[in-house]
């Protein structure tokens, strides 16, 4: 592999150039369109006076680590399980390995992992590293986030709570009781009782989206659907090659391509 990239690496760092700008490009768009989406308001004089007893509150409630130890507690309760159900092999993902849209048969267990098997030999101990370095990468992550989490919610602080709430909370958080409040007020949103809950209520929440979908679906059953190749005139067939650049073959296999993942997805939905 690492042979075949070496080889293909030359002729592709050339060409890829414009390609990888162009991409760049793109990402800084859009970054600077989400940070338009989300620019708040500069702190008012009174609110910056606040930051410091912000900061105090906060580094109570978060201190140095504590998102990561967070993450860990909830990769190990609620990811990690999840992880695992995953990793088993089902007729779906064998289906996805082997590039096919499904599998007809029905297949036992044993012989859905024999398959699964024989095309990724390696899957259990590509599982098992899988396993073992999510919790180290989002550990990894967090410990880059926090600072920037923390100057934020210091920010929120000291913009949502008066001087005398500030001076209020800060005195609790020097109480017995305070400090173990502060100290356990981030892992308590791992908790497993608040995991459950949230799981109890996926039945509510799968049923509330698919009625969102359904009436999505009526709200705009007036609409024509997206045109297709043949469609088009001649004149904006041409007119679609000039501006794409592609040729003719190429957009009406990609336009019926298009239909087809529509289509899918329109079904995903339906069966959902």
């Amino acid at each position: 592999m690492k042979k075949w990239i070496l080889a293909l690496g030359a002729p592709l760092a050339l060409s890829a150039q414009p390609v990888i700008a162009q991409g760049q490009d793109d990402e800084a768009q859009m970054l600077a369109a989400m940070a338009e989406m989300f620019k708040v308001e500069p702190l008012t004089a009174e609110q910056e006076a606040r930051l410091p007893l912000a900061r105090e509150v906060i580094s109570t409630i978060m201190p140095a680590g504590a998102m990561s130890e967070m993450t860990g507690g909830m990769f190990d309760k609620m990811l990690k399980p999840m992880m695992e159900i995953g990793a088993e092999a089902t007729q779906a993902t064998l289906a996805t390995g082997l590039g096919v849209g499904g599998i007809d048969r029905a297949m036992s267990d044993a012989e859905v992992r024999e398959a699964a098997l024989l095309i990724d030999p390696v899957r259990d101990e590509r599982n098992a590293r899988m396993a073992q370095m999510m919790p180290e990468l989002m550990s990894n992550m967090m410990e880059s986030m926090e600072p920037i989490m923390r100057e934020a919610m210091i920010e929120v602080y000291a913009a949502n709570f008066t001087t005398r709430e500030l001076t209020d909370v800060n005195t609790f958080f020097k109480t017995e009781s305070g400090a173990s409040y502060a100290r356990k007020s981030l892992a308590l949103q791992q908790d497993p009782r608040l995991i459950a809950a949230v799981m109890q209520s996926l039945p509510v929440i799968m049923e509330a989206m698919k009625e969102m979908v359904l009436e999505m679906e009526a709200r705009m059953a007036d609409l024509p659907e997206e045109r297709s190749w043949a469609d088009l005139s001649a004149s904006e067939r041409e007119r679609l090659q000039a501006l794409t650049g592609l040729d003719a073959q190429t957009l009406e296999e990609g336009l019926a391509y298009a239909a087809k993942r529509r289509e899918e997805s329109k079904k995903s939905l339906e069966d959902f």
